[in-house]
This record gives structure tokens, sequence and C-alpha cells, in this order.
């Protein structure tokens, strides 16, 4: 076969792997969860089998750029850090690389086979498809209160008390899921100035999914998105107000019914009350706690119900509230005769829908497990300013080389417990969420330095390019609240689009194809 003809091949590859990857990686973990973990290791094969292929096509005459020599550095420190200088150990080294450096692999490779923008705009579509069946499965999941089609052991695992409510779809986290929203919103966006239209369906269900995450991070990038492209493009969005004006009024109009629609559920309620309440904070005259008191239906017999912050339930899970006009509830301060306002009032935070259901567990039960010391410590004491003090703390300690991969938050460090850990009061399956703070932890000072040489000779390499720029800019941001470079739904998609656009890059003044 001729050098010609094997490039072509490769080329062809390579775009199937990228559009296969942004097609299988959101579904990476239910995938896992039904057919076994063997299969979260396709991305991996995927990408080395590409990378290989495309190394005897070039006869491994690679060409390193800058970017490439303090990633090199990073990793190399990494090594000496992790292995000759805390002894962690080879496994952690070669678990952490693989987390931080499988799609780097695949910018490397698609730098250099020049294979155009239109894979980019292939790759939105296949994003936009993959975000409608996230949509529905978000949706069943929030109407059913995790009930329905969702891990009944993964919904009982979460201890984060405002998390109950938090729409978490298929990626099995409210913030990935926010950051996938931000990324697919971020490309329509921009693809729609070279031409690549997207409905304003898409848009409604980006900003309905979004605002079900409550993800707060990802929420400001997404405002910061739509600012950047509305200061960008003010020409063009001036000429084009009165199509535009409908069409946010829709979205604005659309995440007001949803909200209003789809309530807090009940759960989620009495527990971020509870928390309240556990810390010592006065939650006005609502009681965290369920009583039991006695009422007369309407029909004259008598029953027992559930009281709780004011309202009065048939059930001791807390899900169904007594509506019926006429039924007495017997309190210790005197009957009361329902409807009454005050009820009504406070129904509507309890009461999201007819299918609603509870986790299956009663509420005292359920209260009770989340508020066991050890994990009602998680909920309330780790947050990522504490996060990034303890990785202080320890680079105070190991300015130089920091502790090694895998000893602070980050995926080489899920499956054992670091010696680290027990000396700066942290726990087993502790996660840095800030890739700041992780990598300053793990490599210290001089890491993190090498570390952000790494991200600004990137940002360098693309800076004609000003969709590269901002991709990289929301990735630097999302790099507070996550571990980003270990974040799949985000390495994808970042390294592909950025060396897809190397050829060609665009500044603001080339955006003139904006028309809605």
């Amino acid at each position: 076969m001729s050098g010609a003809a094997l490039r072509d091949r490769v080329k062809t590859a390579a775009e199937a792997v990228v559009l296969g990857l942004c097609a299988f990686v959101p579904f990476r973990a239910p995938i896992g969860d039904l057919l076994g973990e063997w299969t979260k290791l396709i991305p991996d094969l995927a990408v080395i089998a590409l990378f290989t292929l495309w190394l005897v096509s070039i006869r491994f005459r690679i060409r390193f750029r800058t970017e490439d020599i303090f990633f090199a550095a990073f990793i190399l420190f990494g090594a000496i850090s992790t292995v000759a200088v805390n002894g962690v150990g080879l496994y952690r080294f070669i678990y952490q690389c693989r987390s931080v450096g499988l799609y780097y692999l695949l910018y490397v490779v698609l730098r250099q086979l020049g294979l155009g923008r239109e894979v980019g705009r292939k790759a939105l579509r296949v994003l936009q498809w993959v975000s409608w069946v996230l949509c529905g499965f978000g949706l069943i999941e929030r109407l059913c209160s995790k009930t329905v089609l969702f891990d009944p052991a993964f919904a009982l695992s979460i201890y984060s008390f405002e998390n109950i409510g938090r729409v978490y779809s298929l990626l099995y986290n409210p913030n990935t899921y926010g950051l996938f929203l931000v990324f697919v919103l971020t490309l329509s966006l921009y693809y729609r100035t070279e031409g690549v239209k997207t409905s304003l369906a898409v848009y409604i269900q980006l900003a309905v999914m979004l605002w079900l995450t409550m993800s707060r991070s990802s929420m400001i990038a997404a405002v910061a998105v739509v600012v950047f492209f509305g200061l960008i493009l003010w020409k063009q969005v001036l000429r084009n107000w009165k199509r535009l004006l409908p069409r946010i009024a829709a979205i604005v109009l659309s995440v007001t019914a949803v909200s209003a629609l789809l309530p807090m559920a009940a759960e989620a309620y009495y527990f971020s009350v509870a928390q309240k309440a556990l810390e010592g904070e006065y939650v006005r005259t609502l009681s965290p706690e369920v009583t039991e008191v006695s009422y007369t239906a309407a029909d004259g017999t008598e029953r027992i119900g559930y009281r709780f912050n004011g309202v009065t339930y048939a059930d001791a899970r807390c899900v169904v509230p007594l509506r019926a006009a006429g039924t007495v509830i017997h309190l210790p301060e005197g009957d009361v005769t329902l409807p009454v306002e005050q009820n009504k009032t406070r129904e509507k935070w309890f009461f999201s829908n007819l299918i609603y259901r509870s986790f299956g567990v009663d509420i005292s039960v359920r209260l009770s497990e989340l508020t066991r010391p050890e994990i009602y410590q998680k909920s309330t004491g780790a947050g990522r300013i504490f996060s990034i003090l303890t990785a202080f703390k320890i680079a105070k300690a190991h300015p130089l080389t920091g502790t090694g991969f895998g000893t602070y938050g980050s995926a080489a460090s899920t499956d054992w417990v670091p010696p680290t850990y027990g000396q700066y009061g942290l726990w087993n399956g502790f996660y840095a969420d800030c890739q700041y703070a992780s990598v300053l932890g793990e490599t210290g000072f001089v890491g993190l330095a090498i570390f952000l040489g790494f991200l600004l000779a990137v940002l360098w390499r693309v800076r004609r390019d000003v969709f590269s720029v901002l991709l990289c800019f929301i990735t630097a941001w999302f790099g507070i609240f996550f571990n980003i470079m270990e974040v799949q739904i985000c390495t994808l998609p970042l390294w592909s689009l950025l060396a897809l656009r190397q050829d060609e890059p665009r500044g603001i003044g080339d955006m003139q194809a904006f028309n809605p």
C-alpha cells in the first residue's frame, strides 16, 4: 500500500474514531454498568490503535511542538515524583497518565492529519443528538425522583443533601452534565457563524436541562458564552433583534414553565431543611421531624397521618399530602380543617407531580443514613475551598515534588487510600474537584508551574482562532470545579476541536455568517 493510500485510510479511521467516541463517551458509565467495566476501555483502545496506525503511516517521524514538550515534561516530572521520590508505585503513575493523556494523543494525531472543519460540524450534530437522549433520560429521572431507569444503588448513595433534587442524567453527575450542555451550546453558537443552523428546540432543551442540573459553574459559563457572542457579534444582533427576541422569550418561558411545573421534590427539600437544622440554623417554625397525627377524613373515618414542616401527609414517606376539603387534622394546638391557605402554600413545595415516587425507603431511615457522622462530614465539610487549602498544606510540606500521582483526589487515587489522607484528615474516595488543587497536591509548586506552562503553550498555539481560545477559557474555568483533564466528556471535544481548527484559524473579524 502506498503512503498516500495509507494516509487516506488513517484519515478515514480518525474521523470514525472522533464521531464514534462522541456518540459513546456520554453513555460510557451506564454501558459499563450494563455490560461490564471492560467497556470503559473502548476509548483507550480506539485512540491507541489510531495513534499506532498513524505512527506507522508517518514512519514514526513526529513533529513535536512547544505544548508537546511541556506535556512530556509534566509527565516525566510526575514519574519522578510518583515512583522515584514518593515510591507510590508505577501502577498509579500509569493510571493517571492514561486519565490525563488519552485524548492528548488524539490531539497530536488530528492536528497533523488535516481533516478539516467538516468533521467538527459532524461532531456537533452527533453531540446534539446525544443531548436529546440525555434530556429524555433526565426528565424521566427528575419526574420519578431517580426511581425509573436510574440505578437505585447510585440514587441511594447520593449523600449531598442538595444533590438529591438535581438532574444527573446518564453522566451520573449534575456538574458534568452541565459541562456537557455548555460545550454543546458553545459549539452550536459558534458553528452558526459558519452557516450550520441549530433549531430553537435544541436551545430550549439545553437551557431547560442546564437549569435542572442546578450547576452554578455551568450556568455562569453558559451566561458568559452568550454574552461573549453577543459582544463580538453586536452588529448582527442589532440587525436581527426582531427575530432574536421571540426566540429568547421562548427559551426564558420554557425554563420558567419547567421551574413551576417541577418544583423541588419532597425528599430534596426535606433534607435541605434537615441540614440547616443540624447545622444549628433557625428554620422559622419548621421541624425536620416526621410526626404522627390523627385526622378525620372527609368521609368521617378516623385515620393516622404524618406531619412534616406544616403539611400533613397520608403516608410515612411524606409523598401524598392530604387535600380533601373537610378533612380535620387534630393538632396539639387545635383542629385544622382543610383546605387552608397555609397548607396550600406549603404543599406546592412538596408535591411535585402525580407520578412522583420516593426512593422506597422510609424518610426517617434515609435521613438517619445520610446524617451518619462520616457521611455528614462529607456533605458539610468537603468543599472546593477545603480542597484547595488542603492542597496548599500538602505543597508546603512537599514543595518541590508533591506527594505523587494518585495521592490527592485524582483519578488514580479513587481505588485506594493514600497515606497522605490520614495525615490531612481526608477520607476514602475523596476527590479534589479542582484540577489545579489536585496537580498542586500531587506534584508540588514545580509540577503546577509546568502544568500551567503546558496550558499557556496550548493557548498560544491557538491564539489566532477565536473559537479555540474560547474553548480554552471555558476549560480553564471548569478546571476550578472539576479535575477537568480527567473528564472525558470535556477532553474529547476539547482536544479534537483544537486540533481540527489549527489549519484554518478564524479571528473575530471573520465571524460574519451569523444570521438567526
